[in-house]
């Protein structure tokens, strides 16, 4: 184990899942666009959700390390639908010290974008890098999940592991926002 994830908790199996992104596919110049969603197994907690040009290289890579690092925790096993992923995420794993495997199917990504869907009445909005679309068009204010992440946006960085367990504890009391299970803290 490195230095740098001895200082950081272990979390249980998350879920990593890459594909084209369902809202907008193409950025405004025609390029293809991919959607890069983890999710932590037990607590159903959205590690990241990160929408990136398909040209950007290392761009699973790039999320995971980012949801280490927003999250403060390590997923104990990474699972992902095929090798060219694990080719990519193996310079994380061995930095992190955790297990990467190959599975056929996710247990929790597909219920999670079902619950959005409904939510939502669509496929989830996401923020397309560089696009015309504005800051407060891109998420809905209706639950305090959302309200915690668009402040975030609106201040230009992602939401803090804080931030997001107090949005989801008051979505959670107030009935209005999908909670799925305890977050490990």
């Amino acid at each position: 184990m490195t230095d740098q994830s001895s200082s950081i908790r272990r979390s249980s199996i998350w879920e990593l899942d890459q594909r084209p992104e369902p809202q907008y596919g193409r950025a405004p110049d025609g390029t293809p666009m991919r959607l890069v969603t983890i999710v932590d197994r037990d607590s159903h907690f959205v590690v990241i959700m990160k929408v990136e040009l398909e040209t950007t290289p290392n761009h699973a890579r790039d999320a995971l390390a980012e949801g280490i690092k927003n999250r403060g925790m390590i997923p104990r096993a990474l699972l992902v639908k095929d090798e060219q992923l694990v080719r990519e995420l193996t310079p994380v794993a061995q930095e992190y010290d955790f297990e990467l495997k190959v599975v056929k199917k996710f247990e929790v990504i597909p219920q999670i974008m079902r619950e959005l869907t409904q939510m939502i009445g669509r496929q989830p909005v996401t923020f397309v890098p560089d696009s015309d679309q504005a800051p407060e068009d891109m998420l809905f204010d209706d639950c305090e999940i959302c309200r915690a992440q668009k402040a975030a946006l609106l201040d230009g960085r992602e939401p803090t592991f804080d931030e997001m367990k107090k949005a989801f504890k008051k979505a959670k009391n107030s009935g209005k926002g999908i909670v799925g299970g305890d977050m490990e803290l």
